[in-house]
């Protein structure tokens, strides 16, 4: 296994931000870990993208595509993937592509992820985040299934 190592970061600023699109926030923090790194699209073999709900919170499948087609990686067939594991989709898209990396299997990719959630109520957040627990496992302990749904 090859050595692996993190050549570049970049962040957008977390809150409520109404003004933004949830491509526009995932472009962002990209284009800011390349700027970074001191790289270019051309450079990159692999995307990795954690996100756990933009099904449910902003009615959008498939944001891994989605991230290769806006920043045209797609045209240059850049393999994207998305990982979902609730609240590590993020952590889970790292391993991933430390993995891909120290196989040899890629050698330079890009690791993101993204939520936006403030485009819905409270209580529809509430719904989508409490669908990551164990409903069954919960109500074996005593915690009745409406407060975990509602």
């Amino acid at each position: 296994m090859r050595e692996v190592a993190v050549i570049g970061a970049g962040s957008t600023v977390f809150g409520e931000l109404w003004g933004k699109s949830f491509r526009s926030i995932g472009i962002e923090a990209g284009a800011k870990a390349m700027a970074d790194a001191g790289l270019s699209g051309s450079e990159i073999d692999g995307i990795y993208f954690g996100n756990m709900s933009a099904s449910r919170f902003i009615n959008q499948t498939h944001t891994d595509a989605l991230v290769a087609d806006y920043t045209g990686m797609a045209t240059r067939n850049v393999p994207a993937v998305r990982t979902e594991a609730g609240g590590a989709s993020g952590a889970v898209a790292f391993r991933q592509a430390v993995m891909a990396v120290a196989s040899g299997m890629q050698d330079v990719v890009i690791v993101g992820g993204a939520e936006k959630m403030t485009d819905m109520d409270d209580d529809s957040i509430n719904m989508v985040m409490n669908s990551t627990t164990d409903a069954e496992w919960e109500a074996g302990m005593g915690v009745p299934l409406a407060s975990i749904y509602a």
